[in-house]
């Protein structure tokens, strides 16, 4: 957590701006032999790895074989996300970001505790997250989120339009105000193989100075 201090419109007022960084990564379940999930058969481990992937949903109202949820949006690609909720791992580096403005973490037995109850909605999540940010500091607002995603696959310039507008609503911010970047990587990483997923948020809020 990092802190600088600010004047505003109004003299008279000081705020305090705060920013927390979090990160998530999932990898992505594969069906070459040898990969996540799979045997040297190519048979999945212990019979139901792809059932516990996430799917979205067709335009019928079915269920691909594969798809991701990120920042709330479905996207139908050739990738399935390995993960005991939605997988959504925007959201899920946003909460983490949450953490870091000075919150206890959510993403471990909180939310383990939501997806056994049968809540695998990462923006349920992150509605609590926010609840228990506001609780903690009740003078804190979130005023911007940046994100840096980095994935050799799906390729993600088409969906950065929605990913942001769905972003903005989940946070009640302008549009303007969440920013969502995108890189392959370029080998360099298990990500930059393909191998999975993975992102950073760096988060933005204000406080107004009680002097």
């Amino acid at each position: 957590m990092e802190q600088s201090l600010s004047r505003g419109r109004d003299k008279s007022e000081h705020y305090i701006f705060i920013t927390g960084l979090g990160q998530d990564h999932h990898r992505f379940i594969t069906k070459e032999p040898g990969q996540t999930g799979f045997d040297n058969r190519g048979e999945t481990k212990m019979g139901a790895c792809l059932d516990a992937g996430f799917r979205v949903k067709t335009a019928d109202g079915g269920a691909n074989k594969y798809g991701l949820r990120l920042a709330g949006v479905d996207i139908d690609c050739d990738c399935l996300i390995e993960a005991n909720s939605d997988g959504d791992v925007v959201i899920h580096a946003l909460i983490n970001a949450i953490s870091g403005l000075g919150c206890p973490p959510f993403l471990g037995k909180p939310a383990d505790a939501l997806c056994r109850a049968g809540i695998k909605d990462s923006r349920v999540y992150l509605a609590e997250s926010l609840r228990i940010l506001q609780e903690i500091h009740p003078r804190l607002t979130v005023v911007h989120a940046s994100f840096s995603i980095e994935a050799l696959k799906p390729k993600l310039w088409l969906h950065i339009p929605a990913m942001r507008s769905s972003l903005a609503k989940l946070l009640n911010l302008p549009i303007t105000s969440i920013g969502i970047t995108a890189t392959t990587g370029e080998g360099l990483s298990g990500m930059g193989r393909g191998e999975g997923i993975g992102v950073t948020c760096l988060l933005t809020a204000q406080e107004i100075c009680p002097f």
